[in-house]
């Protein structure tokens, strides 16, 4: 007869080390992003009720999409505005200007409203906007500047 030797049971054992290592790595990786999602100085912000809309002042500048410059809801254009603007301002420096402009207008458009208003001799600007649950502001409906 064939005498087979007895087979010895396999180990399974599972190594560890690599384990470990992503761990540590994982561990390291979330302590350094989290100190970038909170600032070093941890502040309680006060909180904010809504501020009461404004009357409408004499001096509104509204800007469409389109581009266009309204000034007491008179379309104006940049040369227009600012001497419109000198006069008004010229009886009263401290006049409230009151810009209203449309949220998918360019930027540069926009900048260079609040430049003329300043050059004008502005010294009060005001961006208006809306609450984001009103319904949308209805001078900056382009019917009623029409």
């Amino acid at each position: 007869m064939i005498k087979f030797n007895k087979r010895r049971p396999v180990e399974a054992s599972l190594n560890v080390a690599p384990l470990v290592d992503i761990v540590f790595l994982l561990l390291i990786f979330f302590l350094l992003t989290s100190a970038f999602i909170h600032p070093g100085l941890e502040l309680t912000l006060p909180e904010a009720r809504p501020a009461e809309a404004q009357e409408a002042e004499e001096n509104v500048v509204q800007i469409t999409k389109e581009g266009e410059i309204y000034l007491n809801a008179e379309p104006v254009s940049e040369e227009q505005l600012r001497e419109r603007l000198q006069e008004s301002l010229a009886a009263d420096p401290d006049k409230v200007i009151v810009i209203k402009a449309d949220e998918k207008l360019e930027f540069g458009l926009f900048v260079s409203v609040m430049d003329i208003s300043r050059e004008a001799g502005a010294r009060n600007l005001t961006i208006s906007t809306v609450f984001a649950d009103d319904p949308l502001d209805p001078l900056m409906d382009e019917s009623h500047l029409r």
